[in-house]
């Protein structure tokens, strides 16, 4: 199976974020995906803002970035506004680099989140040169207090699909 990088966006390790990053990397892994998480607050502030490419933990993450096939982006949004961090995260990749690549946007927040994809994660992927993006499901924070919902495994499922059809696109 083809590689595939989550990148976790949350503010700190855990939380709602760090649930849904874990559960689709686990996910991915259960398709056969090698599966590369990448925690935008585990990367050296300075270095991820200043996009020193030469640090050792933003050259891993950038190599773990190039060689996937597909990407899951499991963000945090707060009033329809996505997280910095994962904006700093994507301005490390050269331009281009989302070009073709599946990637799957996963949100969570309060329930007044419920437009952030479509109005905020969408938006800002595309300016980034995304061509390829699935629908993700936006997971309320109260929702997961039940656990992960059936929906995000059916989108990582939709996902892993359309990773294999990228392979066979390009190879």
């Amino acid at each position: 199976m083809e590689p595939a990088v989550v990148v976790s966006g949350g503010r700190t390790p855990g939380g709602a974020v760090g649930l849904l990053a874990e559960h689709a990397s686990a996910v991915l892994d259960g398709f056969g995906h090698p599966v590369a998480l990448i925690e935008a607050c585990a990367l050296p502030a300075v270095a991820l803002l200043e996009c020193d490419r030469s640090d050792p933990a933003i050259a891993a993450a950038l190599a773990d970035l190039a060689g996937a096939r597909g990407m899951v982006l499991v963000a945090p949004v707060n009033r329809a506004a996505h997280c910095g961090l994962v904006k700093s995260v994507l301005d490390l990749l050269p331009r281009g680099a989302l070009a073709g690549l599946p990637i799957l946007p996963v949100t969570t927040g309060g329930r007044q989140g419920r437009g952030a994809v479509e109005f905020c994660v969408t938006p800002l992927l595309r300016e980034l040169g995304a061509t390829r993006l699935l629908r993700g499901p936006f997971v309320p924070e109260a929702d997961l207090a039940a656990g992960v919902p059936a929906r995000v495994a059916d989108a990582l499922a939709e996902f892993s699909l359309a990773v294999g059809r990228r392979r066979r696109l390009a190879g």
